[in-house]
Order: structure tokens, then sequence, then C-alpha cells
């Protein structure tokens, strides 16, 4: 954000987004995916819409109520309606404007401008974007718990599976280790890792005493998908130790702080590792906001279900096929191309939904139909924030000025 990019670049990344939301629209309707007749309505489906979007409306409260409580955490205290406010304008932008980070840059420019802590602004949107991601992948993993007959009857779901699994536990185990070794040191997170491994041994030896581990192909799906697992286990354990190294080294004065130091634009690295680094003093902030997070995404897949109940579909999901195909699609939608991730998240959505099987064993369709729906009161709901950016669009914009203005003297 130094120096804006070439006009050919921006050209070219344009183009792209605009490439991608055309495929996935094209690929959708060139399939049979999104049919026209999956969007009429069910008789008397009016107070099963209305629930969905007031589900809605209380996810985005309470997604602007976390991010309050991530800024106050970092000492940047703003009124409540000034968090709205700001939410409500980024809502905008992240869907009517050409990428997914809109909303962002003018929540920084703003909250830069009045408190003068550029480091701890860009510092509460990178954790609110990660805290909510993590949310997110852990409401995928309970919603895999709660459909586990649906993934062990469904091979091709194994894959899905252990990604989702190893995204929480990889995350949560670097995590955990992570902040030990930054409060304690090195050798206490090194411990804890090692602890962590001794946890694991016995955990899968008791899991699997008895259990013939067949490395096969003819192996039974409960055995593969176990045997998988270990690895992914594995490769988490691996992040916990490497967490434990790497850590204590990104403090003040210690050998990466020092890189960054030297290199071009590292004086802000630095200032953003530093704001980060403060989070750690304030666990219950991030339990908090990890909290609100699980919570405002269950109304997301909630309200995502109310809208499946209004369409005239041959077979209406169940709960729990929505909560399990419904966060691999969010992650897609959260692609920055126009429209919020317009055309990949339905099509995403579309794909997970009809690997779940009826009690006839036929796949569940109409998931783009239904996200599309979702999306529609999604982007009704972001047009709040129009007449609120154009009460104040002057002074967005030189916010906005300011704001690379900014970047600019810190990157230098």
């Amino acid at each position: 954000m130094t120096t804006p990019a070439p006009l050919w670049r921006r050209v070219l990344f344009t183009t792209i987004k605009f490439g991608v939301v055309i495929g996935a629209f094209a690929w959708l309707i060139l399939s049979d995916r999104l049919n026209l007749k999956d969007l009429t309505f069910r008789p008397g489906c009016g107070a099963r819409m209305a629930a969905g979007v007031a589900l809605l409306l209380a996810a985005s409260l309470l997604a602007f109520l976390r991010y309050r409580l991530l800024l106050g955490a970092v000492d940047i205290a703003l009124r409540t309606w000034d968090v709205i406010r700001l939410g409500m304008i980024g809502a905008f932008f992240n869907t009517f404007l050409l990428g997914g980070l809109g909303g962002d840059a003018v929540k920084l420019a703003y909250v830069m401008r009045e408190t003068g802590k550029r480091a701890g602004a860009a510092a509460s949107i990178f954790v609110d974007r990660m805290i909510g991601m993590l949310g997110l992948i852990l409401l995928g993993g309970l919603a895999l718990l709660w459909s586990w007959s649906i993934v062990l009857a469904t091979p091709t779901l194994h894959t899905l599976t252990l990604a989702v699994f190893g995204a929480i536990g990889t995350a949560a185990l670097a995590g955990l280790t992570s902040l030990i070794a930054l409060e304690a040191g090195r050798r206490a997170g090194l411990g804890f890792a090692l602890l962590l491994v001794a946890g694991a041994g016995v955990f899968c030896g008791f899991a699997l005493r008895g259990d013939e581990l067949a490395l096969s192909g003819e192996a039974a799906p409960e055995a593969l998908l176990r045997g998988r697992a270990l690895l992914v286990l594995g490769g988490a354990l691996f992040c916990a130790f490497a967490a434990a190294v790497v850590a204590p080294s990104c403090q003040p004065e210690r050998t990466l702080y020092r890189v960054f130091a030297r290199v071009p634009g590292g004086r802000a690295v630095n200032a953003l590792i530093e704001s980060l680094l403060a989070y750690r003093s304030h666990l219950g902030a991030l339990a908090g906001a990890l909290g609100l997070s699980v919570i405002l995404q269950s109304l997301g897949l909630t309200a995502i279900w109310c809208f499946g109940g209004t369409l005239a579909l041959l077979v209406e999901p169940a709960p729990a096929q929505i909560f399990f195909a419904a966060p691999p699609a969010l992650v897609a939608n959260a692609l920055p191309v126009p429209g919020g991730g317009l055309g990949v998240g339905e099509a995403a959505f579309d794909q997970v939904l009809r690997l779940c099987r009826t009690a006839g064993g036929e796949s569940v369709e109409g998931g783009a139909a239904i996200f599309l729906l979702n999306r529609f009161w999604s982007i009704l709901i972001g047009l709040f924030g129009f007449p609120i950016y154009l009460r104040g669009k002057r002074e967005i914009q030189a916010l906005m000025r300011e704001s690379d203005e900014a970047a600019q003297r810190e990157g230098g």
C-alpha cells in the first residue's frame, strides 16, 4: 500500500476477479445446479423467512460487538455506535466493491485518525478476521461430529473432514503453545508440546487398542479414516513444536524482530507484531471474541437453514446437513472477488451439500439456490451502510488519503 499498483496490474486482477464470478455462475447454470425452479417459495413461508433475516441481523450485531471487544483489548476505546457504523459501512464496501478488504481499509483509516494507533487498529482487524475464521472452523468441526454418520458413509468426505479437524487442531495447539512460549519462554513452550505428544500417545493407545489398522486399500473406511487422522494429528503436533521455537523470536529485539527491522517496510511489520503480542495479556478478550464468533456463526448457519425451508425443493436439507456444508462454503466465499464471493460460495455450498444423502440414498440438491437466497438478504442488510457512507463520504475519502500517506511514511 506504499505505492499505487500499476494500471495494467489493477486491470488484470480486476479481470481475474470478474472471471472467477462469471466462471462460477456459468458452471452452476450449465451444470443445472442453479435452476430457477429451485427459487420458487413454499406457501406460508413468511415466518421462516423473517426468522432467517432476524438471525442474519443478530449475527451482524454480534460481529460488531466482537470487533469492539478486540479494540478494547489493545486500549482503543470507541463508542458502540461508532463501531456499528463502521461495521455497516464495511459490510457495504465488502459486498459492492471489488474485493473483501475495502471495509477493513475504512475501519483502519477511521480508527487510526481517532486514536493515532495505526498498528493497534491493524492488529484488531487482523485478529478479528482470524477469530471469525477460527470460530467458523470450530463450528464446522462440531457439525462434523454432529453428522458423523454422514461422514463415515461418504468416503469422499474423509479428506474434507480431516482438513477441517486438522485446521482446528493445528490452530488451537499452535496458538496455545505460542502463548505459553511467549509468556514463560521457549523451554516452557517445548515442554508443553512434549506433554501434548505424550497425551496424544496415551489417547491413541487406548483408542487403537485391540483395533487392526489395515494399510491396504481393502481396509474398512473407519480404519482408513483413523489412520489418516493420525497423520493429521502428527502434523498438528509438529506445528505446535514449531510455534514453541519461533514465537519467542518475534518479541521486540529478538531475532525475527531484528530481521524485519532491516528490510523495507519492516518497521510497520514490527509495529504490527508488537500490537499482536499485546493480545497475549488479554486471553479473556480473545476467548470472549471466539465465543461470540461461534455464536454468530451458529446464527448465520441457522439462517441458511431457515431460508432452505422457504424454497420448494424436492428435499429440504436437514439442519445437520446445512451445518456440515455451510462452513467450507463460507470459507470459499471469503475470496476477494466482486460481490463478496458471488458465485463462489454458491458453487462450494452446492458441491458439498450434494455429498450428503437423503434417507433413500439420493444426494441433497438445491444448495446453490439456498445460498443465493441467503446472499440476497445479506446484500439487502449491507445496503443499510450505503446512506451512512453517503453522509460521511468526504470524510471517508479524506481518511483513506491520510491512511495511505501514513502507510507510506511507516513503510519508508
